[in-house]
């Protein structure tokens, strides 16, 4: 993924920023702290609107709060730069309440830039307590906040309330939420608007603890967003716990993001080592270890989710949605683990996903890659490989319906059945212009209990074919045409390459209604389309410029010229057989121009392939004959 547009974007956007605080700088009322006023509390209380109060370094216990005032609250990086001002200028809260205070209808004129805020608490917003307000937070260090155990704990480091917040180049980190029911160890969002760019999350917990009573609460270690638009950009969610400890029952959810109706917009995010623990005598309920989706619709744009788990009977290591139909598009899920639904897990869900990676996750019991439960993914271009679990190893579906169009599932692993797909009870995949191929012990598997099942297979390589599938006389497979059972020929299979190559029998092989691909070629099986403009063209141009293999019109009824070129003083040999490599017509050409018209009026639609062999080139490439 990169980043490189979105964060010169980010970064203009804060130089601008910054030149506006300048210019009201210059023209305001300049209140220095502590030559001017001893505290910073006294500079704000004498200060109007448009006036700065500029701070000094040094450590300030105190407890501020901006009381309605429209101001700009630095340290000498407002004027400076100086980023080493951050660290050196500190707002101690001295465990005596919210070290920063912003509750009386402050705007986005009401600024606080440039300091660590720490040592805070209360049981709501210990370092920063934003409510029924706006105000732009730039350039902080918002560490070691902790909220007072009471039934009800809100927000650590931030908590934000009916506000619109927004936090620029900011440090959340090692704050607490701690309670019977504990909500946002870094960030708590309720019936707000907040926008975070270039923003780090790490090392916050929500932990709720029942001290010897029922079902304790720890949701969103990282953030938590509630009734909430939240939109991240540049942001990395790190080593956040959401945890629970009771006697009988306890819930822990999301360790980096909970979601609670809510719409959130993130994009370059990294969610990453972050942790949702319960533990209990009888029933602990871990879900979500990175995201946990609670009737949400969040969009994810250019996002990495990698090393999140959950704890013991935990679900959905990577992301947990439930009732929820999130957007994913470019994102990568890597090396989580649960024991249900290593990757994702899906619950009465809609998700779409497009151009994702699911590879190296461990689901446990079922579901390594994704675990659908009464859902109805969509999953288009996506690679879902190198995953584990006891069944259903990529896939496994209960009671589910997924669409999956140009999807790759390979190199997944099971210790009992659906090795690349598992079927339980009343499930309805439909595939697509998909591989299947390497996956253990076998591509596809029906569960032998339940209500019966059915899957729909067009246009797809599927190792084993259609006898290759176990029904275990438990439903139906509706093996339509196109499909076939040849070796994919990936770039690099073993080091998560799976991009094809140039000689796969998958180029140009899915559905011929299927839209183009990139090239202008037929759509190929599988989540990477193999570019033939790239691939041929130039890649071999220098060294067989004068051969240029090709065939017209492509698909065809009943004739296609092939054209190539053959150079001086060699002679080639044209080829032509159908998919299951028998052997239709061959021709011998001196060197020179060549347009070789082949009539397959007698040969039955479906794929065929042309190789040239002359000295030491030899290409083949496939054609289509539609009837």
């Amino acid at each position: 993924m990169s980043l490189t547009k979105s964060r010169l974007s980010g970064k203009t956007l804060f130089f601008i920023f910054i030149f506006l605080i300048l210019s009201t700088f210059l023209t305001a009322t300049i209140i220095n702290v502590p030559a001017d006023q001893p505290t910073i509390q006294a500079g704000i209380n004498i200060a109007v609107n448009g006036d700065t109060v500029l701070v000094q370094t040094g450590t300030y216990v105190e407890n501020i709060d901006f009381s309605g005032k429209l101001i700009t609250v630095g340290s000498l990086f407002l004027t400076t730069q100086d980023t080493t001002y951050m660290s050196s200028t500190i707002i101690d809260g001295n465990s005596s309440g919210s070290v920063v205070t912003f509750q009386t209808n402050e705007d986005s004129t009401a600024i606080l830039i440039g300091f660590t805020i720490t040592d805070g608490l209360a049981s709501s917003g210990s370092g920063i307590f934003c409510s029924n307000s706006s105000p732009i937070l730039s350039d902080l260090v918002i560490s070691e906040n902790t909220t007072s155990y009471s039934s009800y704990s809100y927000g650590g480091g931030v908590y934000c309330n009916n506000s619109s917040l927004v936090l620029s180049n900011v440090t959340i980190s090692g704050n607490l939420s701690n309670g019977y029911s504990s909500y946002g160890g870094g960030i708590c969002c309720i019936n707000s608007s907040a926008s975070l760019m270039d923003v780090t999350i790490c090392s916050n917990t929500a932990s709720a603890d029942g001290l010897s009573a029922n079902e304790p609460e720890g949701y969103g270690g990282g953030i938590y967003c509630s009734n909430s638009n939240l939109n991240l950009t540049n942001v990395t969610i790190n080593g956040n716990t959401a945890s629970a400890n009771g006697d009988y029952g306890s819930f822990a959810f999301g360790g980096g993001i909970y979601f609670n109706q809510s719409n959130p917009n993130m994009t370059n995010v990294i969610v990453s080592e972050n942790i949702a623990s319960a533990s209990a005598n009888n029933f602990p309920n871990s879900s979500g270890g990175g995201i946990f989706c609670n009737n949400s619709n969040p969009s994810l744009v250019n996002v990495t989710i990698e090393n999140n788990s959950v704890g013991t009977y935990g679900i959905g290591g990577g992301i947990c949605c439930y009732n929820s139909s999130p957007i994913l598009e470019n994102v990568m899920i890597t090396y989580n683990t649960s024991e249900c639904g290593g990757g994702i897990i899906c619950i009465d869900s809609s998700p779409s996903l497009a151009n994702v990676t699911i590879t190296n996750n461990s689901g446990g019991d079922g579901g390594g890659g994704i675990y659908c439960y009464g859902s109805s993914p969509i999953l288009e271009n996506v690679t879902i490989s190198g995953n584990s679990a006891q069944g259903g190893g990529g896939v496994y579906c209960n009671s589910s319906s997924p669409m999956l169009q140009n999807v790759t599932i390979s190199g997944n692993t099971v210790s009992d059945d659906g090795g690349g797909i598992y079927c339980q009870d009343d499930c309805n995949p439909n595939l697509v212009n998909c591989i299947l191929w390497n996956d253990l012990p076998q591509e596809i598997y029906f569960n032998e209990y339940g209500d019966p099942n059915s899957i729909t297979i067009s246009y797809t390589d599927i190792q084993g074919g259609e006898v290759g599938i176990v029904t275990n006389n438990n439903g139906t497979v509706n093996w339509l045409e196109g499909n076939i059972d040849e070796d994919p020929l990936f770039v690099d299979p073993a080091n998560g390459d799976y991009h094809l190559t140039e000689n796969s029998p998958c180029i140009d092989a899915g559905d011929p209604a299927s839209p183009l691909d990139p090239d202008g070629t037929i759509a190929d099986m599988g989540a990477y389309y193999y570019d033939q403009g790239m691939g041929i063209e130039e890649n071999y141009e220098l060294q067989i410029s004068n051969f240029k293999l090709s065939n017209f019109p492509n698909p065809f009824n009943p004739e296609t010229t092939i054209s190539f070129d053959i150079k001086e003083h060699e002679t080639g040999i044209l080829t032509i057989f159908n998919i299951k490599g028998q052997l239709i017509e061959s021709h011998r050409f001196e060197s020179g121009k060549h347009n070789y018209l082949w009539d397959a009026s007698e040969q039955s639609s479906g794929i065929y392939f042309y190789k040239l062999k002359a000295g030491d080139f030899e290409k083949s490439k496939k054609m289509l004959l539609i009837k």
